[in-house]
């Protein structure tokens, strides 16, 4: 991995700072220029649907328009 401000490789653990409002991976020397840490969130979350509602919208469909 490679540091967004520098370009140096990063050896040991990136540091996730905020520099002018933007989120970067930064190396420890350049994390000093960072104002704030921010977290990586997981992009794909599934949302849980409860599954009694599935069933009766699925029958309710069906009794709409039948074939």
């Amino acid at each position: 991995m490679y540091c967004d401000v520098c370009g140096r490789e990063i050896v040991g653990k990136p540091y996730m700072v905020i520099i002018e409002g933007a989120k970067v991976t930064t190396c420890a020397e350049c994390a000093k220029l960072g104002s704030g840490y921010w977290s990586p969130k997981d992009k794909f979350t599934q949302k849980k649907v409860a599954p009694n509602l599935l069933k009766d919208t699925n029958l309710t469909v069906r009794d709409k328009h039948p074939r």
